[in-house]
């Protein structure tokens, strides 16, 4: 599991121990089944909000939006809502159908979050793919290219790397990636043109960034 998770995780048990400090520090019906009742499913709904983040995560949605709003910002946003929502229900003695009501629907309308930027990340064609697939798809076009013997030596060295590149995704990684997409048309102009030495260079650059990436990937999982 990432690091980032790990760090939401911190945030998540803080909820729970607000939510419980409040439950048992306001005076409350304690002998009263409602209470229990409401006390356990509320419990179950915030194992349920983290488990949603969970998917996030290991989806790699990361950098996906809902509403314009990241997916890690909605997570962070419905924590509140759900602590909050909770503790106000359990603190008033709130009917406990409708404390359990009320927290689920936040709940549920984070995982539906999470599904609609989900739906909209695979129709996202190419993108979706994740940027070493088009990556790959990008340097064998231009493998094909190649007009001499030396040339396609270096696009096959190309080739090779990015087949072994790390698949990982995050936002994080734009700023290499971007760096890589820039030095693929420098490096396929230099093929198209046979230009040998330029395409040394280019390839020398290449295989330098994506070592870079890989080496971010590494540190981000």
């Amino acid at each position: 599991m990432k690091k980032g998770f790990m760090k939401y995780s911190i945030l998540w048990l803080v909820a729970l121990a607000v939510f419980n400090a409040i439950t048992f520090l306001v005076p409350n019906e304690l002998e009263a089944p409602s209470f229990w009742i409401a006390y356990t499913f509320i419990t179950i709904a915030f194992f349920a909000q983290l488990f949603c983040t969970a998917l996030v995560f290991k989806k790699d949605l990361l950098t996906k939006k809902f509403c314009n709003i990241p997916l890690t910002a909605t997570s962070v946003i419905t924590l509140v809502l759900l602590v909050v929502a909770a503790s106000i229900c359990m603190a008033i003695s709130l009917t406990a159908w409708i404390s359990i009501v009320i927290c689920y629907v936040i709940v549920i309308v984070q995982y539906i979050a999470n599904i609609v930027s989900l739906v909209n990340y695979d129709d996202k064609g190419a993108s979706a793919k994740g940027f070493i697939a088009v990556l790959k798809t990008k340097t064998e076009a231009i493998s094909q290219k190649a007009t001499n013997d030396e040339i396609k030596a270096l696009t096959g060295e190309v080739c090779e790397a990015v087949r072994s590149a790390d698949t990982f995704s995050d936002a994080a990684l734009a700023g290499v990636e971007d760096k890589i997409l820039k030095k693929c048309e420098e490096f396929e102009a230099s093929v198209s043109s046979g230009d040998i030495e330029n395409a040394k260079a280019q390839t020398k650059q290449l295989l330098t960034f994506i070592k870079e990436r890989n080496a971010k990937c590494r540190i981000l999982k």
